[in-house]
């Protein structure tokens, strides 16, 4: 049985209407709260118990837990605020993406990627359509970077089924544009 430090069993509170047995601690099970700490810092000793309120009760269950929830989405928080209003168009990442011979595929997925960007339509689903056939075309033309520049004859052999399968999805997604009524790309 845990005792309370002047060695006495703590008092059964469950009579007093709280239903979580962590609201039923004593107060000296409370030594984090700012009223208590300030006694403390005062000179003064812990009082030996002093009931807190309710609103302190659910302080100190809320405040640990909305801390906790804050430091869990600084990162998050942070890389958004970061990139609102940032215009990626303008940004020179040709630096970046010059192709190696181990990462051939820069030059690609920046097109790719500025395609995709502007990609628009008259509503969510054209825009979709429009953007998922540069996706596509993005991949065909690093499906072809690899036959040039691997010579692994698997690797060779899975980018020519890409390029099969995602020019097969162009053709596909052009004739819903059609179908809708609107332009192929």
């Amino acid at each position: 049985m845990r005792r309370n430090h002047q060695g006495a069993a703590p008092r059964d509170r469950s009579d007093e209407g709280h239903s979580s047995p962590a609201l039923n601690r004593s107060a000296t099970d409370r030594t984090s709260h700012p009223t208590i700490i300030a006694s403390a810092d005062e000179g003064g000793a812990l009082p030996a118990r002093r009931k807190l309120t309710r609103p302190e009760e659910i302080e100190l269950r809320i405040v640990p837990v909305l801390a906790t929830l804050a430091l869990l989405a600084t990162p998050a928080l942070a890389q958004q605020a970061g990139h609102q209003g940032m215009n990626h168009q303008g940004m020179d990442h040709s630096k970046m993406m010059q192709p190696t011979a181990a990462n051939p595929y820069g030059p690609a997925e920046m097109d790719m990627h500025q395609k995709m960007m502007a990609a628009k339509g008259a509503d969510a689903g054209e825009t979709w359509i429009r953007k998922m056939i540069e996706h596509h075309r993005g991949a065909v033309a690093m499906s072809q970077i690899a036959l040039r520049s691997s010579q692994n004859a698997e690797v060779r052999g899975e980018a020519q089924k890409a390029i099969t399968s995602q020019n097969r999805e162009i053709a596909t997604l052009n004739a819903m544009l059609r179908k809708m009524g609107k332009p192929a790309q």
